[in-house]
């Protein structure tokens, strides 16, 4: 009687977190809210607020961490495996998809005292704004920025952190990312669950603006990579990121990192 007792004390303190979540939504400085179909469908639920977007004043301020910045504990199986394709050709090229103003190039380049060919692949703004404020910084260095998503197929290794879950089109996109058959891939900080097919949910950035997001079912992100001609080579959780849906907690969402390879890749038992 007592364990009952319990288990309908804390449904009904979830469901007060749930309330307040819900409505506290519009205000909230990284929140999720909605089950959705589509993107379309997670827009039309926005509350009403116009996006911004950020000077470049905010912009030159975020860029100067990524020189700062160590290794985050949750990058560690990402850095891992990314050394070690690098050590073992360091002719290796990499295409950092969604990857920002440089910050994994930096991060690897200052831990491993190299100086890896990498291209960062962008929004347009972001790469006109990372070739001004970083002209400096990018002298003399393999690192390079763009906005055409074909020049992964001069890369060997893609990688990607926190970027797939933006993607409307993500099959559509892969099949033109991977294109050019990079041998190697490396994703990490993607959101995962195994209750339901993937599905869209609505995400508050930074109270800023609302996008659509993502919620990958794992069987189904995994079998993308397979259709593609790629095999699971590791699998890491995120312990660093966590979503919990106002209403929907019997969904358990975590994030996961994945490296693939490609079957015909030959590259030992790498």
């Amino acid at each position: 009687m007592q364990q009952i007792i319990i288990k309908i004390l804390k449904n009904f303190v979830n469901l007060l977190k749930d309330i307040r979540s819900y409505y506290c939504f519009p205000k909230a400085y990284i929140a999720y809210r909605g089950i959705f179909r589509d993107f379309k469908e997670a827009q039309a639920s926005s509350p009403n607020r116009k996006s911004q977007t950020y000077s470049d004043e905010i912009v030159e301020k975020n860029t100067q961490s990524i020189f700062t910045t160590q290794i985050t504990n949750m990058e560690y199986p990402f850095f891992f495996w990314l050394h070690t394709l690098l050590s073992k050709n360091q002719h290796y090229r990499v295409f950092d998809f969604g990857g920002g103003y440089g910050g994994h190039y930096f991060h690897y380049a200052a831990a491993t005292h190299t100086n890896p060919q990498w291209i960062v692949c962008e929004l347009p703004h972001k790469v006109e704004v990372a070739n001004e404020v970083l002209k400096e910084e990018i002298k003399g260095k393999n690192l390079f920025f763009t906005s055409d998503i074909s020049a992964s197929h001069q890369c060997n290794i893609l990688v990607s952190s926190g970027a797939f879950q933006y993607i409307e089109d993500l099959l559509g996109m892969l099949k033109n990312l991977l294109g050019g058959g990079q041998e190697y891939v490396l994703l990490t900080r993607l959101p995962m669950q195994t209750t339901k097919p993937t599905f869209v949910s609505l995400q508050n950035v930074h109270n800023s603006f609302f996008t659509p997001y993502h919620i990958f079912n794992k069987a189904e992100f995994i079998q993308h990579f397979i259709n593609l001609g790629y095999e699971l080579v590791d699998m890491w959780d995120d312990p660093f990121d966590s979503i919990t849906l106002p209403f929907h907690r019997d969904i358990d969402i975590h994030f996961c990192g994945f490296y693939f390879r490609l079957r015909t890749a030959k590259e030992g038992k790498i």
